[in-house]
């Protein structure tokens, strides 16, 4: 009986161990965004089992195809990195994280809400992954739709350069071609007319607010205004927004 015992106290130590050698890392996590992948990543515990939404996760990913998967303990101290990055040992587990090709975190799902068209829906285009990176670095962002043929389209990046010129570093543009294949779904999500020939561009402040959507016609100055006004009316130190 005591080597039946033995025995089971060994297995459960090598399975623990193994569990723990293949611990998730950020390099992986690093790779596959390297790789121009989003990432779905699956956060559990170890009271938590997520077999009941890997498939719908997986099946997801396989739809999309351009998709890592990956399932993280959180209560492994291994994984202790990935943890404190993505400020993930207080959320509601299971869960699934989608990180962007960029690296930033796109969205967050939690039961009921993981299935799979929310998770489709979750992963951001090329240019909407840029865009979050130059947001979490705390840059304003304009969001220029356009397309090379567009006769608008000269007068209108002359001024949305001036701006950024003007805006010290403070700003930078993430220029979506409207006719772009790879970006249907954002054009789709900002609810524009995939066959408009007009030049549009949206602003974002540094905190990631929508400060207004422009179209040709607009100066540098109004941008200028429109990626300094913060919510609530006014800017830092009681002056009027857009001041410098």
């Amino acid at each position: 009986m005591k080597k039946i015992k033995l025995f089971s106290t060994i297995v459960v130590s090598v399975l623990f161990s193994l569990q723990l050698s293949f611990a998730l890392t950020q390099s992986e996590i690093e790779k596959a965004n390297r790789a121009g992948k989003a990432v779905f990543l699956v956060v559990n515990d170890n009271f938590t089992k997520t077999a009941d939404i890997m498939p719908t996760v997986n099946e997801a990913a396989k739809e999309l195809k351009n998709i890592s998967v990956f399932e993280v303990n959180r209560s492994d101290v291994k994984s202790k990195e990935i943890i404190e990055k993505y400020k993930l040992s207080t959320i509601p587990v299971p869960a699934v994280i989608t990180i962007s090709q960029s690296g930033v975190v796109a969205s967050a799902l939690y039961n009921p809400n993981i299935t799979k068209e929310n998770l489709k829906n979750s992963v951001p285009s090329p240019k909407q992954s840029d865009m979050l990176k130059k947001l979490s670095n705390g840059k304003a962002v304009l969001l220029v739709i356009s397309d090379k043929n567009f006769t608008d389209r000269k007068a209108f990046m002359d001024e949305c350069n001036k701006c950024i010129t003007e805006s010290n570093g403070k700003a930078e543009i993430v220029e979506v071609k409207i006719s772009d294949k790879a970006e249907q779904s954002l054009i789709k999500k900002l609810a524009i007319d995939p066959k408009t020939t007009a030049s549009r561009v949206i602003v974002y402040n540094s905190k990631g607010q929508l400060n207004g959507v422009f179209g040709a016609d607009v100066s540098s100055s109004e941008l200028g205004v429109a990626i300094n006004k913060v919510a609530g009316g006014c800017c830092p130190g009681k002056k009027k927004c857009g001041s410098k």
